[in-house]
């Protein structure tokens, strides 16, 4: 009788996340706690947690032998971490599914601030809620740059999103050579699945693609070079941000003026 019962116990939790429905790509484990009658439940998207449903407290039942959960903690990994308190599992997932529909949804932004850096030479807009940092970075493109050449925008969560490398051209290196040194560091960028297009950024004309990197980061690739100078720009979006990121991140291309 006690196995029935956590039988149906552990079926009565995964029913009602399917009753639920959960966002599309976003699964559900239930795992027994070492307590019986008691299971804990990971939200899951891409292999990689993003909530959690645990029993914070329980009664014994002496008659059948198991313990009864009477209030689960439910806790949002992603972002800014977020938690709460329910009676039941079905009240916490109509707590949580809600919130990472919401994490999921495209941003849109109503407060933005403009940057305007010398060197590297750029001004462009980005989120209020993001900040930059600036490097000197001389690894690539055969380039002798003496003050700071590199621009990285990053998220409110650290998460580095735009790079923007703007440096002498005193290798006097091609476009092309400029994109082959790139696919020798990168070898996810495959021209051939990806062919290059054009696109104008700030007025200069930059051949660009994009590809998937270690089926996790979406990456675009944005090259411009001349005899004067090289202005290579990289996104990094993951999965979540390729959802949320994607409108922000155009309008950052289409404000940068060099």
């Amino acid at each position: 009788m006690k196995r029935i019962l956590i039988i149906f116990l552990f079926f009565s939790s995964t029913a009602v996340a399917q009753n639920l429905r959960l966002p599309h790509g976003v699964t559900m484990d239930t795992i027994p706690e070492l307590a019986a009658g008691l299971y804990r439940h990971h939200v899951k998207m891409h292999n990689q947690v993003i909530g959690m449903i645990v029993p914070k407290t329980w009664h014994n039942n002496d008659t059948r032998g198991i313990a009864i959960a009477t209030m689960y903690e439910v806790t949002f990994l992603m972002g800014q971490t977020q938690t709460e308190n329910f009676a039941t599992v079905k009240r916490s997932l109509e707590w949580l599914i809600p919130v990472i529909e919401n994490y999921l949804s495209p941003v849109g932004i109503q407060k933005w601030q403009r940057l305007k850096t010398q060197p590297p030479k750029v001004s462009l807009k980005y989120p209020w809620e993001w900040d930059y940092k600036l490097s000197r970075y001389n690894s690539i493109f055969m380039s002798k740059a003496q003050t700071d050449n590199k621009l990285v925008l990053r998220s409110a969560n650290k998460s580095e999103i735009v790079q923007i490398i703007r440096t002498p051209n005193t290798g006097n290196l091609t476009n092309d050579q400029v994109i082959q040194m790139t696919m020798q560091i990168n070898r996810a960028v495959n021209l051939q699945q990806h062919p290059l297009t054009d696109i104008t950024i700030g007025g200069k004309i930059f051949k660009t693609t994009e590809h998937f990197f270690m089926e996790q980061m979406k990456q675009q690739h944005f090259w411009y070079a001349d005899a004067g100078e090289i202005i290579y720009i990289s996104v990094g979006l993951l999965r979540e941000d390729q959802v949320r990121y994607p409108l922000i991140i155009k309008e950052i291309l289409e404000s940068i003026k060099w």
